[in-house]
């Protein structure tokens, strides 16, 4: 009955019998005895499109993917042996990428020890730290710059920044400075904040349209 209803709204769904399990987006969800386990789940036509080695991104680009992806594992897989399986279809796809094994390993031991270090906090520790990062953040200016291969790092801005203003010889730190109003500035740090160079597309096509000159889009419809 309930079936015959849902199908006469105007689409035909398709049903499937009831089972212990279930793969939903990228999760496969188990009922195993009386408790609940997930595990991963790949789409079989998933193509692993990672940045490439060769990608004009900035090189934390490349931790952020290791780390993001390493603590997705941990989190989403109930047993420990899934976490090592998928660990290494990981690797192995970004070997296929082309990343170099001596590049990725190290990666992969830092990200694993992070994973491991976040899971072991409580949800106390973690309200705690998000606070303490949310102070510091409004603390810190953003240096936004076009990344280009052939600049300086991010690390080497962040020193000249730290030698100049934060512990400058014979001068006071910018963080000690008075501004008009009497008060001390209140800038301990600086971030890097990168933005990607115009790509084929950016050049070639609009991305915004309403700024074409002639009829509206919608004239045509």
């Amino acid at each position: 009955m309930f079936k015959t209803i849902v199908n006469n709204c105007g689409l035909e769904w398709e049903f499937t019998d009831r089972k212990n399990q279930i793969d939903f987006m990228d999760l496969t969800i188990s009922i195993v005895g009386d408790h609940i386990e997930t595990n991963l789940y790949e789409k079989p036509m998933s193509l692993h499109l990672f940045i490439p080695p060769h990608s004009c991104h900035p090189a934390a680009c490349f931790g952020s993917l290791i780390h993001g992806s390493i603590l997705r594992i941990f989190r989403l897989c109930s047993n420990r042996e899934d976490v090592k399986f998928w660990m290494a279809k990981f690797f192995s796809y970004l070997l296929d990428r082309g990343f170099q094994q001596h590049r990725i390993l190290p990666a992969f031991r830092k990200a694993v020890v992070a994973a491991e270090d976040f899971l072991a906090r409580t949800e106390a520790q973690h309200q705690r730290r998000l606070r303490r990062r949310k102070t510091a953040s409004c603390r810190k200016i953003a240096f936004h710059l076009r990344y280009h291969p052939n600049d300086p790092s991010s690390s080497t801005l962040q020193k000249l920044m730290k030698d100049h203003l934060f512990h400058p010889q014979g001068q006071l730190p910018l963080n000690q400075c008075a501004n008009f109003n009497g008060d001390l500035v209140p800038i301990d740090g600086m971030v890097v904040a990168y933005s990607r160079a115009h790509n084929i597309g950016n050049l070639l096509s609009y991305r915004k349209i309403c700024n074409r000159p002639g009829p509206k889009v919608s004239s045509f419809l």
